[in-house]
């Protein structure tokens, strides 16, 4: 079973051998939760994704880009972009 180490972020690395099983790669999404004493990292298949959709609002993309780009500005106006 490999060990892998976390980091002062606080975040893993998912070792190879498990990322080619599970046909994980970048950009995927994964649920993370606990069982008992256990840290579960579960893929997220697209079709469950599109149901985690079913909760949000039918604008959440327009709303995302005014945020996104409300974000934009103010770093440009805070000289950090």
């Amino acid at each position: 079973m490999p060990v892998v180490i976390i980091t002062r972020n606080y975040q893993i690395t998912i070792p190879k051998q498990i990322r080619e099983k599970l046909g994980l790669k970048e950009g995927d999404k994964v649920e993370i939760y606990q069982e008992e004493d256990r840290i579960v990292i579960k893929k997220l298949e697209k079709r469950e994704l599109e149901e985690l959709r079913d909760f949000l609002p039918e604008n959440f993309d327009e709303i995302l880009s005014r945020i996104r780009g409300s974000t934009m500005n103010r770093l440009k106006r805070l000289d950090v972009l």
